[in-house]
């Protein structure tokens, strides 16, 4: 009996991260019988791998050093001599990076899959459905999960939240922050934190593998990033039914936009204050 064909997934690093989520829900949930995987990390990889659920999933490293690493095309060129994957395709997973591929890159518009992300929204239905319960003036928790990368733009959350919850209105003392995740700007996350006097009304949950329990905590689900793909994290917001609010540089138009900056942040949590304190809390259309 002929071998199930083999796609190899070539990513950056198989760490904590949306992207890197999105690839082991994809290799846990397709057919064991019908595909193989490997992955082939440029830089490296974590326990994160562990959350692959298959034990024939080869995951190696080319060591690609910071900056340029003429080298590493080398490297890379070899692991995939050496497993021969059955598909060559790019998959992009929106129109904009699609047309990055093929206008920036080069790839061959032939070559370019694009595909959305998806989620398995009866994983994501909220316990408390169809509307979040409890006392009117229980505390509102605003949170967003990602990675702690300047990119992902928490750092203008926090300053914009320090502004939201100083000021004199019912709804501000009743709001609290959630920002899970982990990576390289934690450290400079809980400082900034601290020095905006707000750190006892954010938590920070570290790097977890209970999104969609977590995501039912949430009254009010943030994006800041200050670029994004198809965001896994916003679509299983929504599928938990809670009401997102994302920057307009993301390529996920799917909710409700405002600028990413600390300046102009404050935009998004003006329609932030008025989902508080405006229940039931309705799903993101």
């Amino acid at each position: 009996m002929a071998a199930a064909p083999l796609i190899s997934h070539v990513i950056y690093r198989l760490d904590y991260g949306g992207l890197e989520n999105g690839l082991v829900n994809l290799i846990n949930g397709m057919p064991r019988a019908s595909y193989r995987h490997a992955i082939v990390c440029l830089a490296g990889f974590s326990a994160f791998r562990d959350r692959i659920e298959r034990d024939d999933v080869e995951v190696v490293s080319i060591d690609k050093r910071p900056g340029k690493d003429l080298g590493a095309y080398g490297r890379v060129w070899r692991q995939l001599r050496r497993l021969r994957p059955a598909i060559g395709r790019y998959v992009a997973v929106s129109k904009d990076i699609a047309q990055w591929l093929e206008v920036r890159v080069g790839a061959a518009p032939a070559r370019i899959r694009q595909i959305y992300n998806d989620v398995d929204a009866e994983r994501l239905i909220p316990a408390d459905w169809p509307w979040p319960t409890g006392e009117a003036d229980r505390p509102v928790a605003i949170g967003t999960i990602g990675r702690f990368d300047r990119i992902k733009n928490q750092g203008a959350l926090l300053e914009t939240f320090a502004g939201l919850a100083g000021a004199p209105d019912a709804i501000s003392g009743r709001l609290r922050l959630a920002i899970v995740g982990g990576g390289p700007e934690e450290g400079a996350l809980r400082e900034r934190a601290q020095a905006l006097g707000i750190a006892p009304l954010v938590w920070f949950g570290g790097a977890r593998s209970d999104a969609p329990a977590l995501l039912r905590g949430f009254d009010i689900f943030v994006l800041p990033s200050v670029n994004e793909g198809i965001s896994n994290t916003i679509l299983e917001a929504m599928a938990s039914a809670r009401q997102s609010c994302t920057t307009w540089t993301t390529t996920s138009r799917v909710s409700r936009t405002a600028p990413p900056r600390a300046s102009a942040a404050s935009r998004a949590f003006r329609w932030v204050r008025w989902c508080g304190a405006t229940p039931p809390f309705t799903m993101t259309s």
